[in-house]
């Protein structure tokens, strides 16, 4: 169980699976609110199978939602480094 929490506050924190910039302090929040998720969950009396299977969909959503997010910003990003490499 520590270790789908452990890869949730990651990719919840905002590190990028391809490599590149990684955030601590957003892994840090990340890991804030996954354990108060949890704690709540815990306090509704909730099987920690269930506890596990909601965090697998938290972090499926949140993958879901950075794909999208790079899919709309892919033209950005391409210019970006097209002009570094002129400069």
């Amino acid at each position: 169980m520590l270790e789908s929490d452990i890869i949730a506050a990651v990719i919840l924190g905002g590190t990028n699976m391809k490599g590149g910039k990684t955030s601590i302090s957003g892994t840090v929040i990340a890991c804030l609110l996954l354990s108060v998720v949890r704690n709540g969950l815990t306090i509704l009396s909730i099987s920690s199978y269930y506890q596990q299977l909601f965090v697998g969909t938290i972090i499926i959503f949140f993958l879901y939602l950075y794909q999208r997010y790079v899919k709309e910003n892919r033209y950005r990003f391409n210019n970006n480094i097209n002009i570094k490499k002129i400069i």
